[in-house]
């Protein structure tokens, strides 16, 4: 916008002699119009100036409305930041999630595909396990070597599993113990058999057998990225 241009166009408004006798009513009219253009001009200019002072953290009066003072302004500024930096904070949270679950994923169904011979009943009892459900006894779960004889514990046991679920919704360290306990268990019998020695079986319970497993419905990486907890 060109201010001096239209400070000419103010001033000659301002300036031009006006006979009301001779006047024609075109003239009258063009002169209305002019006026209007003028005053609509001024106010373009005072708002501009009214932002003008909002960032150089200027304090005045100006038609009538007063002027945010510099802290107000930065505590605007710093918000709206705040809000930016938390939104785009999410966003990583989420996408280093779906990352991590996505990884944990295929690492999970990479040791289950290779234990399918653990047990003759592996398949049907693994099933059993939901990490939708489970997500915590999930993540602890495949935080060791031996996941999927774990794994086939929790869901051959139930009791088990939901002795752990409810140890960590408890105390954590607790339900950590627990699965040590059982993982400990589940290698010392597994020792045992290697040395042709008779072993209780994993916490008192029966021990498996070493026959080939029948397929039954696994979930595949597929079926674990649709799960709920996939989205934290």
């Amino acid at each position: 916008m060109d201010e001096v241009s239209n400070g000419a166009v103010e001033e000659a408004v301002v300036a031009e002699p006006v006979d009301n006798d001779v006047i024609s009513k075109t003239h009258a009219t063009d002169l209305i119009k002019r006026e209007k253009e003028a005053a609509y001009r001024k106010a373009q200019r005072e708002f501009q100036a009214q932002l003008d002072a909002m960032k150089t953290g200027e304090t005045q009066q100006m038609g009538g409305m007063q002027q945010m003072d510099q802290n107000q302004i930065a505590e605007q500024v710093i918000s709206r930041l705040q809000e930016q930096f938390e939104a785009a904070n999410q966003q990583q949270r989420k996408a280093e999630y779906e990352a991590y679950v996505n990884e944990q994923a295929k690492s999970y169904l990479e040791k289950m595909d290779k234990s399918g011979g653990l047990a003759d009943d592996f398949k049907e009892m693994t099933a059993r396990f939901k990490p939708d459900k489970f997500k915590d006894i999930f993540f602890l779960a495949n935080s060791y070597e031996n996941t999927p004889a774990i794994i086939y514990e929790l869901g051959k046991y139930p009791e088990k599993l939901i002795q752990i679920n409810n140890a960590m919704k408890d105390d954590p360290d607790i339900a950590k113990i627990l699965m040590d306990n059982l993982a400990k268990s589940i290698e010392f019998n597994e020792q045992a058999k290697q040395n042709n020695k008779s072993a209780a079986p994993p916490l008192g319970q029966p021990k498996p057998s070493l026959a080939a497993g029948s397929d039954s419905g696994m979930m595949s990486l597929a079926d674990l990225k649709k799960s709920p907890f996939l989205r934290g």
